[in-house]
């Protein structure tokens, strides 16, 4: 955990013309680390493949996480977004966990801007995050 909150300062080291090419390495690193461990019903994840995807999910999350604010988002982080709520939320426990949490916080701080913000994904991103973005009428 503490590599994730590293990477959320270390992005913000790099020019801005160098940023964008940094955060795509690491986006295609962890992606290809959640599909190569992808959940399966037949096959259940050894204990090192489980903190592989563990620590992807943890890099996808500092990415979101290092924008908290930024209106309009970057181009990238619909699709971390939908990667997380749909390959990473659905691994039990702490995996799971740290999903939700990052998606917790990205509904806490967007908010306010949610109505610009929301321009910037597809209808298919959208859907997606539907659960976790629209307010629970539950109480």
């Amino acid at each position: 955990e503490q590599y994730s909150q590293n990477l959320k300062l270390f992005i913000h080291l790099f020019l801005d013309s160098e940023r964008e090419q940094v955060i795509k390495h690491y986006i295609k690193k962890f992606k290809k680390i959640i599909k190569k461990n992808k959940l399966s019903k037949e096959i259940k994840l050894t204990y090192e493949q489980t903190n592989q995807v563990h620590g992807a999910t943890l890099g996808l999350c500092a990415l979101v996480e290092a924008y908290p604010y930024t209106t309009p988002p970057p181009k990238w982080l619909p699709e971390i977004l939908s990667i997380l709520e749909v390959k990473c939320a659905s691994y039990g426990g702490i995996i799971g966990r740290t999903v939700k949490n990052t998606l917790a916080q990205f509904k806490k701080t967007r908010q306010d801007t949610w109505h610009i913000d929301s321009k910037f994904f597809t209808e298919e991103q959208l859907e997606d995050l539907e659960g976790v973005l629209y307010k629970s009428y539950y109480i």
